[in-house]
């Protein structure tokens, strides 16, 4: 498989590197921008009414909901969907960007698992710790775990 820049086979030193990283910034940008857009049409800007569910709980806030106590149906849920959008998209375009150095693809799937995970948990705590700090912990969780961890040690 040929990339569009050139690449000396030998090592991982470019001829050209000036040209090599305008082509990776410019196709990091692109990539974000797409997967922005993608994220924004299809699951933002849908003609259904984007409020909170908790029947129907995405992966983001199953997670944040049960690790960080967010109460989510105190936040503006658009802005809360925007800012998942743009993680998402950072995380996805930072994998491609690291995964495509290698040309095997066996190389590339274990180095997307190995970068991937790793940005997920990072960027989701990030998250996590944000809304904290902004006051939007369900409080009546936190009661509740104190009152079992109460009851526990009494036993």
């Amino acid at each position: 498989m040929t990339r569009p820049y050139n690449r000396d086979v030998s090592c991982f030193f470019y001829k050209r590197k000036d040209l090599f990283m305008k082509e990776r910034v410019f196709e990091f940008i692109f990539i974000f921008i797409f997967c922005y857009l993608v994220y924004l049409f299809f699951i933002i800007l849908r003609k259904k009414k984007n409020k909170f569910n908790p029947n129907k709980l995405k992966v983001e806030e199953a997670y944040l909901i049960s690790k960080y106590n967010i109460d989510i149906k105190s936040l503006n849920y658009k802005k809360y969907l925007h800012l998942i959008a743009i993680i998402n998209s950072l995380i996805f375009s930072i994998t491609i960007q690291i995964i495509t150095i290698f040309d095997s693809i066996l190389w590339q799937l274990l180095l997307s698992i190995v970068v991937l995970v790793p940005l997920i948990i990072f960027s989701y705590s990030l998250i996590g710790k944000y809304y904290i700090k902004k006051g939007y912990v369900n409080k009546a969780k936190i009661v509740v775990k104190k009152e079992n961890k109460k009851k526990k040690k009494r036993k």
